[in-house]
Formats: structure tokens, C-alpha cells, sequence
């Protein structure tokens, strides 16, 4: 009789020098992940809902960007309850302390918080993208709305392209986990890069569009520094996607995954 692996009791891969591998109480991530999650669900959840019950309470049209902007948050709560959910199986831990059915899991949920990802940046940039129009451009259609226009549906058919790609990565799809099986796979990595660097881009022009326009408004130094402040929070929007790319690249390059991406995840 061949002798069968054990996949529930063999660790996924074999420790390194110095390291022995522990699947019973192995060090993990999960207490800081929660933490985040925690934290990042409750105050978007917040802003949101002030800025949406505002609307109704107030009588204000609710209009399109509303609804996307609550579309994203729910799809945030799901990538979030995603991953904490991978976490309990196994992500957050050393490969070589999970076992191989759990590395299998963890590659499934993966895979999903991916497919999650890109219709939930699109629906969170469409809303500010919406809103720059509304604020810069009701009465006319210049070189400002069409730069929007722009900005919209290159952000669209990138997040679409993303997403066709993470939910295609194998074929067929039990080949994601399971690469013993037939099939095909692409790499995920040049993806996952270029997804960093699309987010780099976006950012950048979505955060110097509304600078250049305030800066040419007919207002007081004080109100304009004031406004201009205002947008200049996005800048943390901008210097988090430059650490998404650093790590990204960083995440290609390991073969310890399930601890790497975890970590990478809090970005």
C-alpha cells in the first residue's frame, strides 16, 4: 500500500534553520489584525452613516455616490470579514506552522478578499471622483469634468481587469488550492503590483486635481490654506498606497505567505 500524506497533521512546508515547526500554539497575527479591523470598520462605519442619515434627515437629494460609498463599505465589512475569518484557520501563522489542509483554506479566503477588492475600490472612488465633479463642475463641462470622466472609467476598467484576473487566476478553480490537480494558473503577482502602482496613480491625480482647482478660487488666503488643508488629508491616502507598493513587491519575493500576507493586509 502507498503511504499517504496526512494533510491535516503535515506542515505545509519545511521550517528553516534555526525554527522548528508547531502546529498545535504557533505564533500568530490575529490579536493585531482584529485590532485593525476592528478599528478601520468602526470608524468608516461611522463617517458613512453620519454622512448618509445626513442626507435623509436634512432633505438632500441622495444621489449616486451615496449609494456607491455604502456599496463600499459593505464590501470593505466583507473583505475584512474575510480575512479575520482567515486568520482563525490559519493566515497570520509561519507556513511551516500551518498544516496543508489549513495553507489550502487560507489560499481560498485569499483568493476572495482579492476578488473583493477591486469592485470595493471602485465604488469608494467613483464616490469621491462624483463628488469632485458635483463640488468643481456643476455649472460646466471643461477640462476638469472630462479629466474626471477620465479618471472614472480608466479606475473602472482596471478594477474590472483585477477582478476578472483573481477570479480566473486558475482554471479550473480547485487549482488555486489544490495544485495538484490538472490545470492552469497565472501568476497573481504581476497583478497584485500593478494594482499598487493603479492605486499610486489614481490617488495622486484625484488628490492635485481639487489642489489646482482651489488654488485658482477667488477666496482669502485663510479660507483658501483652510480648504486646500482639507484636501491635503488625502495625502495619507497617497503615502499608504506608496507602502502598499513597497510591500507588494516584498510579497512576491517571499515564500512565507500565510505570515506575509497577513501583515500586508493591515495597509
Amino acid at each position: 500500500m502507498e503511504n499517504t500524506i496526512d494533510i491535516h497533521n503535515t506542515p505545509a512546508t519545511q521550517a528553516p534553520p534555526g525554527y522548528t515547526s508547531n502546529l498545535v500554539n504557533p505564533e500568530t497575527q490575529q490579536p493585531g489584525l482584529v485590532a485593525a479591523a476592528v478599528v478601520c470598520l468602526s470608524l468608516t462605519t461611522v463617517l458613512v452613516g453620519i454622512d448618509f442619515l445626513q442626507r435623509h434627515t436634512s432633505y438632500a437629494r441622495v444621489r449616486i455616490e451615496d449609494y456607491t460609498m455604502v456599496i463600499a463599505q459593505l464590501g470593505f465589512a466583507a473583505f475584512a470579514g474575510v480575512i479575520v475569518t482567515s486568520g482563525t484557520l490559519g493566515q497570520g501563522r509561519h507556513l511551516w506552522d500551518v498544516s496543508i489542509a489549513v495553507a489550502m483554506q487560507v489560499s481560498i479566503f485569499s483568493n476572495i478578499s482579492e476578488i473583493l477588492y477591486g469592485p470595493t475600490m471602485f465604488c469608494a472612488k467613483f464616490s469621491v471622483l462624483k463628488q469632485m465633479e458635483r463640488i468643481f463642475c456643476s455649472a460646466r463641462k471643461d477640462h476638469i469634468y472630462w479629466w474626471i470622466q477620465a479618471m472614472i472609467w480608466a479606475n473602472a476598467l482596471f478594477d474590472l481587469s483585477i477582478f476578472v484576473a483573481f477570479l480566473c487566476a486558475c482554471v479550473p478553480r480547485e487549482k488555486l488550492w489544490n495544485p495538484l490537480l490538472p490545470g492552469t494558473c497565472i501568476s497573481t503577482n504581476g497583478s497584485i503590483i500593478a494594482t499598487s502602482v493603479i492605486n499610486i496613480i489614481s490617488d495622486w491625480a484625484a488628490l492635485i486635481l481639487p489642489l489646482i482647482v482651489i488654488r485658482k478660487l477667488q477666496m482669502n488666503g485663510n479660507k483658501k490654506i483652510g480648504v486646500m488643508a482639507i484636501f491635503a488629508v488625502g495625502f495619507l491616502a497617497c503615502a499608504d498606497s506608496i507602502i502598499r507598493l513597497l510591500y507588494s513587491i516584498r510579497l512576491t519575493q517571499t515564500f512565507d505567505l500565510t505570515w506575509a500576507v497577513d501583515f500586508g493586509e493591515r495597509f
